[in-house]
């Protein structure tokens, strides 16, 4: 019987279309022969746009992205946010946008 590393490629990348994320990444996560096979697939799925938020963490994410070969080979679109995290979970903060007590006391001339 034929394993999924006997499968011709384009067969194995017809199955891995199919695949949600959880089951995408246990197949990854089989051996390290599958995941050579599966990452090219995986890199163009998840990793053509990335979205990056002008935070440490996200751009500390972009530079190990930028560091792996296929991640960065796959890579197409690059979207930054300009939005950032208020302490408010439901709050976005423009971060061009100076807070609203600011202008309101640089309109007085304070």
């Amino acid at each position: 019987m034929p394993t999924f590393l006997g499968l011709p490629s384009a067969l194995s990348c017809s199955v891995t279309s199919e695949l949600d994320l959880e089951d995408f990444f246990n197949l990854r996560q089989v051996s390290r022969d599958v995941n050579r096979i599966v990452l090219p697939v995986f890199a163009k799925r998840y990793f053509t746009t990335r979205y990056v938020m002008l935070q440490r963490h996200s751009l500390e994410i972009l530079i190990v992205i930028s560091l792996h070969k296929t991640f960065v080979a796959a890579l197409q679109n690059l979207e930054i946010g300009i939005d950032h995290l208020s302490a408010e979970p439901n709050q976005a903060v423009r971060s061009a946008e100076p807070p609203a007590s600011a202008s309101a006391s640089e309109e007085r001339g304070s």
